[in-house]
């Protein structure tokens, strides 16, 4: 398949009807492809890693790296290591894990379509970030939400969930 690109770059780069616009698509796909590579190597090298570390606090900050770097390319395992890593920090007392693996879960629940579950999880990190009065988590939170009703047609709540993020 490699060469088919080349192939094609080649025709497209050397042809008569070359114009900016298949430049600036060709260029934008080469550079896709290659972030989504490098950042599947880098999950497969801490996929091997937390293989070996100890379940403590390491271990979920590397669930979490891993989920972090795979949710828009492979959501359904994002959101397993980040069930994994919710899990483990409950576990632990965690107060810092428990809440980022609260966040992943809910984009990697919104991007697998689950709306439901994203709205759980990340209804629960509101929860938590304004028990800990963090502003800034809770501002994230609250425009999380408001994706997550947008993506449910539910404009109103939605709306209002963006309104409060900004304030």
């Amino acid at each position: 398949w490699k060469l088919k690109k080349v192939k094609a770059l080649h025709s497209l780069l050397y042809s008569k009807t070359i114009n900016m616009r298949s430049i600036f698509i060709m260029a934008f796909m080469v550079i896709i492809n290659l972030k989504l590579y490098s950042q599947l190597q880098e999950a497969d090298s801490l996929i091997k890693l937390v293989e070996k570390t100890p379940g403590d606090t390491n271990r979920v900050n590397l669930l979490l790296k891993i989920a972090d770097k795979i949710y828009f390319y492979k959501p359904d395992i994002s959101l397993k290591y980040s069930t994994d890593a919710l899990a483990l920090s409950r576990e632990l007392g965690y107060t810092k894990g428990i809440l980022s693996a609260l966040q992943v879960a809910g984009e990697g629940s919104r991007l697998v379509g689950d709306y439901p579950a994203a709205l759980k999880f990340q209804l629960e990190a509101l929860e938590f970030n304004r028990k800990l009065k963090n502003g800034n988590g809770e501002a994230g939170n609250l425009m999380f939400i408001g994706v997550i009703y947008m993506g449910l047609r539910a404009y109103r709540e939605a709306i209002s969930y963006l309104l409060q993020s900004n304030s």
